[in-house]
């Protein structure tokens, strides 16, 4: 009798039963391959667009501060092409660390990245996390993805899911439209 009774027991600081809402985007190139310059660069400067919204920065500002990095800069090819480096001298052993934010002005070769992604460097990123399973290297790709998450900084999210709703309804769903083509 006692076992129809039982109810489970959340742990507040446990991060994986915590509300993490995501948004997943998916880009396909109109001509040619999501590897060129133009189209890299105009994921890169649609996703900084989105960043910029008033309503995500307060929603990622809300979001629990160990995993902020889903929301910025979050999940993206474009981190990885454009990482800033973080050293202004090679150290003694003749290298720099580099932060995969995506905000470098200058890329990294596209070979290096998929390298990079392709030996696990990156995790939990791999190289299929961005790219359709059917991809192989050296192929072309039309198609990208790209994360972004918001996690409650509570089990309480009643509050924080009202927040993330009035940002799509109000904010993210316009500024998706307007580049729509």
């Amino acid at each position: 009798d006692s076992l129809n009774s039982m109810q489970a027991v959340r742990n507040e600081s446990v991060l994986g039963q915590r509300t993490t809402l995501k948004l997943e985007l998916l880009y396909e190139a109109k001509d040619g391959d999501v590897f060129s310059e133009s189209v890299l660069r105009d994921i890169r400067a649609f996703e900084q667009a989105l960043r910029s919204l008033e309503g995500w920065s307060k929603l990622c500002n809300m979001s629990e501060p160990a995993l902020q990095f889903q929301c910025s800069p979050g999940e993206s090819f474009g981190n990885y092409v454009w990482p800033k480096r973080l050293d202004n001298f090679l150290t003694a052993g003749g290298f720099f660390r580099l932060s995969f934010d995506g905000s470098a002005s200058e890329r990294l070769p596209l070979d290096a990245v998929v390298a990079y992604l392709r030996e696990g460097r990156a995790f939990p990123h791999e190289l299929l996390f961005f790219l359709p399973m059917a991809f192989t290297e050296g192929s072309n790709s039309r198609l990208l993805r790209s994360v972004f998450g918001f996690t409650a900084p509570s089990l309480d999210d009643a509050d924080f899911r009202r927040t993330y709703q009035d940002f799509v309804e109000k904010q993210l769903y316009k500024a998706m439209k307007e580049v729509v083509l």
